[in-house]
């Protein structure tokens, strides 16, 4: 009777360490595709601005026509979220997103809260500091 009680307990212990192992598996996956999609969206949203950008200029809505208050800064925001670790010059930034290099200038410079810059580097401000890149924000240019 032991080797039955023993056998069957094996069997139960067994086939719980797999569900487990199951559980962890899919967890991890989901975890992947989360940031996947998130990058996804990320990514639309970038391909969206600079479609509107288009349409703008050849609509010849260009000249003088402004973007919406906070505009640049989420399509900076956007681009610079696709590359953490990186970070982006200026050049770069205006390159990526279509915008003026002035206008990437600009909304650097209003934006320290949000951005930071190291060696003509920028960065988000959360994801820099997070990355132990930041020594304190007095170091902003």
């Amino acid at each position: 009777m032991v080797s039955r009680h023993f056998d069957e307990r094996s069997l139960i212990a067994g086939t719980i360490r797999d569900i487990e192992g199951s559980i962890d598996r899919l967890e991890a996956d989901r975890q992947e595709l989360d940031t996947e999609l998130d990058d996804k969206r990320r990514r639309l949203q970038v391909w969206r601005s600079r479609l509107a950008e288009i349409d703008r200029r050849s609509d010849g809505g260009d000249k003088g026509a402004r973007r919406r208050k906070g505009e640049n800064r989420q399509i900076i925001v956007t681009l610079l979220e696709a590359h953490p670790e990186r970070g982006m010059t200026m050049a770069k930034v205006a390159s990526a997103t279509g915008l003026p290099w002035s206008s990437v200038r600009a909304t650097f410079k209003r934006n320290t809260e949000t951005f930071i810059e190291r060696d003509g580097i920028w960065y988000l401000q959360e994801r820099h500091a997070a990355n132990g890149r930041a020594e304190d924000s007095t170091t902003q240019k």
